[in-house]
């Protein structure tokens, strides 16, 4: 992200201006997925959100020159999900606080254990798109090598996905195979 740690206003940063400009000149909704980004330090000039607009234009406008190089896909695709549970322990004491007096009610925590019950979810689009999708921001050492491991000519890794369901149950509306009973 690009605003400064002692910036405590709610905002979607970067993404804003890039899906802001990205829907003007394309005249469509753009949805924006945050992928493998944990330890990336965003470009910019400026300070705050001048340099956060600075970043979404950079990024709007790569989005942008990539489009004539764009193929269309033939479908449709066989959707496939599955789905991996696991706990996770959690240590940062504000985290911990923030649990216990109700600020992330979507969460799923075991006070007994301090953990989390999180999911990452697998999921192909026939043989041309595959993908992971996972709690928080994952590093680019965790990452990478998960999308090395795809064999599709397209992958993706979805960051900040809490537990995955939201995927599945679109993959559930889709009639996927394999998007039953976890979701």
């Amino acid at each position: 992200m690009t605003l400064d740690d002692d910036n405590l206003l709610v905002s979607s940063d970067y993404c804003h201006y890039l899906r802001e400009r990205l829907e003007a000149e394309l005249n469509a909704t753009v949805l924006f997925f945050n992928g493998i980004e944990g330890d990336v330090n965003a470009r910019g000039d400026g300070e705050g959100f001048a340099k956060a607009e600075d970043y979404g234009n950079i990024v709007a406008q790569a989005v942008l020159d990539s489009l004539p190089s764009q193929e269309l896909l033939a479908g449709p695709p066989e959707v496939y999900f599955k789905a991996h549970h696991y706990r996770h322990e959690v240590t940062n004491i504000y985290f911990l606080a923030a649990l216990r007096v109700g600020m992330l009610p979507d969460y799923i925590f075991n006070e007994e254990d301090h953990t989390f019950d999180l999911q990452i979810t697998y999921f192909r689009l026939g043989t041309y798109l595959q993908g992971v999708t996972a709690p928080g921001e994952s590093l680019t050492r965790n990452g990478l090598p998960a999308k090395d491991a795809m064999a599709a000519k397209y992958r993706m890794f979805l960051g900040l996905v809490r537990a995955g369901s939201r995927l599945g149950r679109a993959g559930s509306r889709l009639g996927g195979a394999g998007a039953g009973g976890w979701c």
